[in-house]
């Protein structure tokens, strides 16, 4: 089988390859939390549960197999400073030395745990590389190490403990799981470009990665806007707002997935103002300084008139329909960024509009667009709609699917096979902010 890179899934692994400063003496380990545990050698194999549909439910050995996920992933609960149970989460049991064996070369296994030091392991930091931290497993009963039966981590090979005498078979690597199976080869060669590791934990995404990467997940984006039909009284009564056509405006990725949004109705006397099927070409994704993820779109014009103003009962109303068009109209959304679940969100979103109409003779609905009065209104109601619970949970969910389907394109062929449009991108990390150098700051 070939493993290939999920460069979006990377983002999970490199926060649980480097937790702790230069001088710690391990990981910190979360007791909450489920971990993949790889030899260092071969990051694709996964320590793994045997089951009892494999006719050997107590045994342990390396598999890249995608499924059963849960078989694959450990729990560790602390004994004391640095030791640990492995507790398997698919099984429940332990990895442990059977018979409380101290000899070289043991098989191991799960069994339950027994209450003996057989089962508990102790976690050393053994060594550090721009990939992150390596690991041994001394097993405190035997003062033997994890280690791979044959020393090559072969597909299905067994697991034992062993003297340290220098073998590579002695390191591991501990990933923290997010519910799936990244089968990611982390080596150095393999590494992405544009992430910088901290010590602490944290991660940047350097700008030069990421607003390539968001341009592209947003390049489907759209905010359209209409609130206008042909059909007098359709659906309000009354002159005022005869033509006024409720919740027919759109948050829409791609053609099909799209959320309705109302807008109140827009009046500045003597005239009632009406938007014909407005929609923006692809955002240019930036920032505005510190505060946020900046959207700059611009609308799309054409032959004819974009805008209607109505005017209604007023002696400067003369025919009574004041066609406008559309010259230039930018809107620019700045999105307070935020984590929630692993998945990439916005606390805030703030919106301004501009830009420029005409018309056959001047009016005081054209001067009042071309002094940013109406592009301002226009402007508050597109951003009290993205503040909904409603439109930040909608634009949750198709951004953070968009960014595995912009990962696909920015680099094909380096998807993996268990890649999912649900998966959480940006576990296991709780927190994202902007630095002064315009670069996404991921924290625990």
């Amino acid at each position: 089988m070939t493993i290939r890179i999920n460069k979006i899934l990377i983002l999970k692994l490199l926060a649980a390859l480097s937790l702790l400063p230069a001088n710690a003496p391990a990981q910190y380990i979360d007791p909450r939390a489920d971990y993949f545990i790889k030899p260092a050698a071969d990051r694709r194999k996964l320590l793994t549960a045997g089951l009892p549909e494999t006719g050997n439910p107590e045994s342990v050995f390396l598999s890249s197999a995608a499924a059963p996920a849960n078989a694959k992933m450990w729990k560790f609960e602390q004994v004391h400073a640095n030791t640990y149970l492995l507790k398997n989460v698919q099984t429940g049991r332990y990895l442990t030395a059977p018979a409380h064996s101290t000899v070289h070369g043991t098989v191991l296994g799960l069994w339950p745990d027994v209450g003996s030091s057989a089962t508990v392991w102790e976690l050393i930091r053994y060594g550090s590389t721009s990939g992150g931290y390596t690991y041994k497993f001394k097993n405190t009963g035997a003062d033997l190490y994890l280690s791979i039966v044959g020393g090559t981590p072969a597909e299905g090979v067994r697991l034992m403990q062993a003297r340290d005498e220098g073998q590579p078979s002695l390191n591991w690597r501990l990933e923290e799981s997010s519910g799936t199976v990244p089968l990611v080869d982390l080596s150095e060669e393999a590494a992405p470009t544009g992430i910088r590791t901290h010590d602490d934990g944290s991660i940047d995404i350097l700008k030069e990665r990421w607003q390539p990467l968001f341009t592209q997940a947003l390049s489907v984006f759209k905010v359209d806007i209409n609130n206008y039909t042909e059909r007098a009284n359709e659906f309000v009564r009354g002159d005022t707002y005869k033509y006024d056509k409720p919740n027919d405006n759109y948050m829409r990725f791609g053609s099909k997935i799209k959320q309705a949004f109302s807008m109140r109705h827009f009046r500045m006397d003597p005239a009632t103002i009406y938007f014909i099927n407005l929609t923006n070409n692809p955002p240019v994704v930036g920032t505005s300084g510190q505060q946020g993820i900046m959207l700059r779109m611009t609308y799309q014009t054409r032959p004819g008139n974009e805008i209607l103003a109505n005017c209604i009962n007023n002696i400067a109303c003369g025919g009574g329909m004041w066609w406008i068009n559309l010259m230039t109209m930018e809107l620019i959304i700045t999105l307070t960024p935020a984590l929630e679940g692993g998945m990439f969100t916005y606390t805030n979103a703030t919106v301004s509009a501009r830009g420029r109409v005409s018309s056959d003779g001047s009016n005081v609905i054209v001067e009042n667009f071309n002094n940013r009065s109406l592009f301002n209104m226009l402007a508050g109601q597109i951003q009290a709609a993205l503040n909904t619970a409603e439109m930040k949970s909608f634009f949750k969910n198709q951004l953070n699917a968009a960014i595995v389907d912009a990962s696909q394109k920015l680099f094909p062929g380096e998807t993996s096979s268990t890649s999912s449009r649900r998966n959480p991108v940006f576990m296991p990390f709780n927190n994202v902010s902007i630095t002064a150098s315009g670069d996404l700051h991921f924290t625990r």
